[in-house]
C-alpha cells in the first residue's frame, strides 16, 4: 500500500529502470505462497539460497528490502534516492538500490531497482522485504491462496494452460495507483483498489457515514464487480489520505476465499467462479 515518487535527475534514470526491469521468462509453473498471517509470502531465488518476500500488488514500486534482504540479494546502492507516500500522506525517504538478479518459479528478473525501508512488517519470521505491482506490470499474476500457489505468465509465454486466468472478467478502471475496479456495495458505488498487503477489505470511513459509526466494521451483501455479486464482504473502516479519490482496498479476505489472476498488460481482473 505504497506510492513511490522519485526526485532528482539521477532519480529520473532510475525510475526508467523502474517501468522495465528486465526479465526472461517460460510457461510458468506452479509456486509455492505462505501465508504468513494476512500478509503473502512468495520464495525468491538467488543462486541454490532462498530468500522470502512479501507479496504487495497495492505497491507501485517493484521491490522493497531490508538491511538483511539488501544483503541476502546483494542489492548495488546507487546515488539515486526518492521518496514514496505512505496511505496516510507521510513522505518517506530512501535510497535507491539495484538487485542483479533472482528468480521467482521459471522467471529469472536482471537489474531491479529496489529500496531500502527502515519500517517494515516484513522483516518478521524471516521475511526481508516485499515485491511491489512495479515489477510485475507485464505479467498476468494468478493468485490461488485457497490453495497456497500463484502463476507469473509473461506476454510471449507459451504453452499456458486453457483453464488459468479464466472466469468472471472484471475491466481494471485504471493502474496508475494500483488496479482499480468499480464495486457496488450496500453503501454505494465504490472505486476500490485491488491490494493483497491489505490485511483485510477497507473501507473510508467518510463512505459510511452518518449511517453507521466511523469505528464500526460493516457487512455488506452486496459486492458487485461486473455483474457478479461476491457478497457477502465485511468492511473494515480506516483513514487514508493516499491515493487519492478511493472509497478503500480490496484486501486479503477477498482473496483468501477465490482464485483470482491480475492481467496487467490486459487491464483485466478474473475471478474464478
Amino acid at each position: 500500500m505504497k506510492i513511490m515518487r522519485c526526485r532528482s535527475a539521477r532519480a529520473g534514470l532510475i525510475a526508467i529502470l523502474f517501468i522495465f526491469p528486465a526479465f526472461r521468462a517460460s510457461a510458468s509453473s506452479a509456486i509455492p505462497l505462505r501465508v504468513m498471517h494476512w500478509l503473502t509470502v512468495v520464495p525468491v531465488k538467488i543462486g541454490s539460497e532462498t530468500v522470502l518476500l512479501g507479496l504487495d500488488l497495492g505497491a507501485d514500486d517493484q521491490m522493497g528490502l531490508t538491511d538483511r534482504g539488501i544483503e541476502l540479494l546483494q542489492a548495488k546502492r546507487t546515488a539515486g534516492t526518492g521518496t514514496q507516500l505512505d496511505v496516510q500522506g507521510n513522505v518517506l525517504h530512501e535510497n535507491r538500490l539495484i538487485v542483479p538478479e533472482f528468480r521467482i518459479g521459471d522467471t529469472t528478473f536482471r537489474d531491479v531497482t529496489a529500496g531500502r525501508q527502515e519500517i517494515v512488517p516484513y522483516h518478521l519470521r524471516g521475511v526481508y522485504g516485499h515485491i511491489g505491482r512495479g515489477l510485475l506490470t507485464h505479467f498476468r499474476v494468478e493468485l490461488d491462496l485457497p490453495h497456497g500457489r500463484m502463476w507469473l505468465w509473461p506476454p510471449a509465454a507459451s504453452g499456458a494452460p486453457d483453464d488459468h486466468c479464466q472466469g468472471k472478467v472484471v475491466p481494471v478502471l485504471s493502474e496508475r495507483h494500483g488496479v482499480l475496479t468499480r464495486v457496488a456495495t450496500d453503501y454505494g458505488v465504490l472505486l476500490m483498489l485491488w491490494d493483497d498487503g491489505a490485511p483485510f477489505n477497507i473501507i473510508h470511513p467518510e463512505v459510511l457515514q452518518p449511517r453507521v459509526g466511523s469505528s464500526e466494521h460493516v457487512t455488506t451483501h452486496r459486492f458487485v464487480l461486473n455483474g457478479t455479486n461476491f457478497g457477502p464482504q465485511e468492511l473494515y473502516p480506516m483513514k487514508f489520505s493516499q491515493p487519492p479519490d478511493i472509497a478503500g482496498f480490496i484486501g486479503y479476505d477477498f482473496l483468501a476465499k477465490h482464485d483470482v489472476c491480475f492481467d496487467l498488460p490486459g487491464r483485466r481482473v478474473v475471478i474464478r467462479e
